[in-house]
């Protein structure tokens, strides 16, 4: 049922603006969280306000305002999780994620107790070595290997392994674009337009080969077809496997293994990357399955029978074909970084 929604109980001041709903739910048994977001253009450029607001289940046409908080240059806030006694909201900007909004809250008093920002990409290494390993339960050599900084493209080719420098990869065709992407193509991208530049991301040698994943700018008229192979060292020959779903994605890492290979997907647009999840390619049948992730994959460590995945934010946990456990670096109260597990 739609909830009507008065303003009695509002004690934040807020705006002449109006406010568009994007979050109505139970916050527990008793309470309804509410966020609403509000823009409006002033000489400065686009200034957005978010309003939090909490609704007595018992009551529902009646809903307390706990605080708004206004953003100069945001496009838009998105919740990323909530409790019982916190909330926390992603804010998006038109080119990059901006200090991520953590509310504590006191439910009983219908108020907050505490906010703090922090940088959405915190991550694991924020937190004490020991401390991430005692909840991920992995040892600290695979807690030091997620921590490790994401593979990021350099300025020049230094990041390109010296054997890959000397024999370039080959690119995509337009034809090859056009039948891995057609959906690019009804969107505009043709022929005379379309500039395909790839290039190797993220590597590993295995024996002589040298495994990678292509990546690629995607916009401005920019494009690629994604794709994991191989260089062979012994004869100089390049190789692709046909893994099905990476065509529209670059590669963000890599971990190749005996049966299988592990690829994080990322699209990279003109503004910020996003997240294309993570994906097992199985050599033997040739099949892929498919992982959704929130945010885009930093690295991919394997420990048992164990895989896990590092975020900007935190890490997954993969056991056999899903992904169970997923864990948040956020900050608690006393403002000390922690890590916290959710089961999936």
């Amino acid at each position: 049922m739609q909830l009507i929604i008065l303003f009695a109980l509002i004690q934040a001041p807020v705006d002449s603006v109006q406010f568009a709903s994007i979050y109505e739910k139970p916050l527990n048994d008793t309470l309804i969280l509410s966020l609403a977001v509000a823009q409006r253009h002033e000489n400065s450029g686009l200034h957005s306000q978010l309003r939090v607001g909490l609704i007595d289940r018992r009551k529902p046409r009646e809903m307390r305002v706990i605080t708004v908080v206004r953003d100069p240059g945001l496009d838009t806030y998105k919740l990323l999780r909530s409790d019982d006694s916190t909330i926390v909201v992603a804010r998006l900007g038109f080119y990059e994620s901006l200090a991520t909004l953590k509310l504590f809250l006191h439910p009983q008093t219908k108020s907050v107790r505490k906010q703090i920002d922090y940088q959405p990409d915190i991550g694991l290494r924020a937190v004490d070595e020991t401390e991430v390993g005692r909840v991920l339960g992995a040892p600290p050599a695979v807690v030091q290997q997620l921590e490790r900084k994401p593979w990021g493209l350099a300025p020049d080719s230094s990041h390109i392994p010296r054997e890959l420098r000397q024999h370039p990869m080959p690119q995509s065709t337009y034809r090859e674009f056009a039948r891995a992407r057609p959906d690019m193509v009804e969107h505009g991208f043709d022929e005379q337009d379309t500039i395909l530049e790839e290039e190797p991301g993220p590597h590993q040698v295995v024996g002589s080969r040298i495994w990678f994943g292509k990546t690629f700018y995607d916009g401005e008229g920019h494009t690629g077809v994604g794709g994991l192979g191989y260089f062979d060292t012994s004869t100089s020959r390049y190789t692709f496997v046909p893994a099905s779903g990476i065509a529209g994605w670059s590669v963000s890492a890599i971990l190749v293994e005996n049966d299988a290979a592990w690829v994080g997907l990322v699209g990279r647009p003109e503004g910020e990357p996003y997240a294309g999840g993570l994906l097992r390619y199985d050599f033997k049948s040739r099949a892929t399955s498919k992982f959704q992730t929130e945010e885009v994959v930093y690295q991919i460590v394997r420990w048992k029978e164990r895989i896990y995945v590092a975020t900007k934010n935190g890490a997954y946990l993969v056991q056999g074909n899903t992904l169970t456990k997923r864990y948040r670096v956020e900050p608690n109260i006393d403002n000390r970084f922690v890590v916290l597990t959710e089961d999936l």
